[in-house]
C-alpha cells in the first residue's frame, strides 16, 4: 500500500497509472506526488466529455501518454532514472484545471 510507504519516499518516486481510477490520481495530483499516465487512446469513447478534456489537457501537459505514444512515455522514464528527476515541480497546473472545470 502506498500509505507503507514514507512520504518522503513516494516524493522520489514515480507512480505509473495504466488505467483510468480516480482516487488514487486525485491522491497523487493533490499531494504533489510524481505521476504519469499511460493509456490506450481507443478508451476515450469510454469517457465522459469532461474526462476526455481533462485526459487532453494531461496529455498536453506531458503527464498522460498514450499507447500510440510509446517512444515518448519510454523516453520520459528513461529521463527519470538516468536524472533522478521527475520534470514537473508540482502538479499545480493540473489541479487548477480541475478547479476551473469544477
Amino acid at each position: 500500500m502506498i500509505s507503507d510507504i514514507k512520504f518522503e519516499n513516494q516524493k522520489k518516486s514515480v507512480f505509473i497509472l495504466d488505467v483510468p481510477f480516480h482516487t488514487f490520481m486525485y491522491k497523487l495530483i493533490y499531494e504533489n506526488l510524481p505521476f504519469l499516465m499511460f493509456f490506450n487512446r481507443d478508451w476515450k469513447k469510454f469517457f465522459t466529455k469532461d474526462y476526455s478534456e481533462f485526459l487532453n489537457f494531461c496529455n498536453q501537459k506531458k503527464v498522460l501518454f498514450y499507447w500510440d505514444q510509446q517512444d515518448d512515455f519510454l523516453m520520459q522514464l528513461d529521463i527519470i532514472n538516468k536524472t533522478n528527476l521527475f520534470t514537473r515541480k508540482n502538479n499545480l497546473d493540473i489541479k487548477n484545471y480541475l478547479k476551473k472545470t469544477n
